[in-house]
């Protein structure tokens, strides 16, 4: 049988250890209590992390709100004419205007996000904002090395129409053999943009011919119109025969617009030309009432014949000199 003192030094040990672990945790109770410092910090960090969270929240409803105005607003453009579609035209556009000039200082900063969609849509949106001084800021995005943020420069600057925007820019996009047709053809709208803004005419008397010069039947339609629409804004009978290559193109668009631009460089000789797009040999309606037009505009809209061949042929003197010629 273990002695009495035997069977106390195990309880003794027992004993020890339990007053060594309420020893233990009264030290670590004293040691957490709570430090007013690191509260704060503590404190401090969860209020940032809640702010950045909150900005990050407005900034991507701030781009979907711009993205959807910016989308609704050339979704309406291109459905055409109609009062229904010029009123949300106008009230779109009046909405991002409004937006623009509001937040423009946050849409300068997206220019510079690592990501491209915010670039893309401040871009575009900052046109709207009609401030000349964001135009240097569209400028250098021309050179972004994404095609659609390049695209969005373009239109940016397109809407902006800044008379003084540094047309060179513009050029080497439009025609850089590498350049992505999208970016292209918002360069050359906003050409034509920054032409009736009252640029200064001198470039477009290069580009215009220089970008229909050619085979018509393989240039693209887009660009071909916008360069028909600059080409009539110079308003010079030297590039009439540019114009009237554009005649015999098979799109019915393409051949309104030539007639247009022919009408506006041109002079009174013209007719000759226009004429027979006046006749039933042309089977698109709005090319003979295109033609009407333009042989009214050589007129300086002085008279209006109609549909009527004689009448304008002798408006223009041609049946006198078709009988000389015969």
């Amino acid at each position: 049988m273990p002695s009495s003192s035997a069977i106390l030094r195990p309880l003794a040990l027992l004993a020890a250890l339990l007053l060594l672990g309420l020893s233990a945790c009264s030290s670590r109770g004293e040691s957490a209590a709570k430090d007013p410092s690191i509260e704060k910090q503590f404190s401090e960090t969860e209020k940032m992390r809640q702010e950045q969270k909150a900005r990050e929240q407005q900034t991507g409803f701030l781009l979907k709100r711009f993205d959807d105005a910016l989308n609704a607003y050339h979704h309406n453009l291109q459905l055409g004419s109609g009062q229904d579609i010029a009123t949300k035209v106008e009230s779109v556009r009046q909405l991002l205007e409004q937006e623009a000039l509001r937040f423009q200082s946050q849409l300068l900063g997206f220019l510079r996000d690592e990501e491209a969609r915010p670039r893309w849509i401040a871009a575009a949106a900052l046109g709207f904002s009609g401030d000349p001084k964001v135009m240097e800021a569209l400028v250098v995005m021309l050179k972004d090395p994404v095609a659609r943020v390049r695209e969005s420069a373009a239109l940016g600057l397109g809407q902006l129409a800044v008379p003084y925007t540094p047309l060179d820019a513009l050029e080497e996009r439009l025609f850089d053999p590498r350049e992505e047709l999208p970016v292209q053809r918002s360069v050359a709208w906003c050409l034509v943009r920054l032409q009736l803004a009252k640029a200064p005419a001198e470039p477009f008397r290069r580009i215009w011919p220089e970008l229909l010069a050619g085979n018509l039947f393989r240039k693209d339609e887009i660009l071909s119109l916008h360069g028909l629409h600059g080409l009539g804004l110079v308003g010079e009978q030297r590039f009439a025969a540019e114009a009237k290559r554009y005649l015999a193109h098979p799109r019915a668009l393409l051949r309104q617009s030539a007639l247009i631009a022919l009408a506006r460089c041109g002079t009174r000789e013209n007719a000759s030309d226009i004429l027979p797009f006046l006749s039933q040999a042309e089977s698109a309606p709005n090319v003979r009432l295109t033609a009407r037009k333009a042989l009214k505009h050589l007129t300086g809209n002085r008279v209006d014949h109609g549909f009527d061949l004689g009448a304008w042929r002798a408006e223009f003197g041609l049946v006198e000199q078709e009988q000389k010629d015969g």
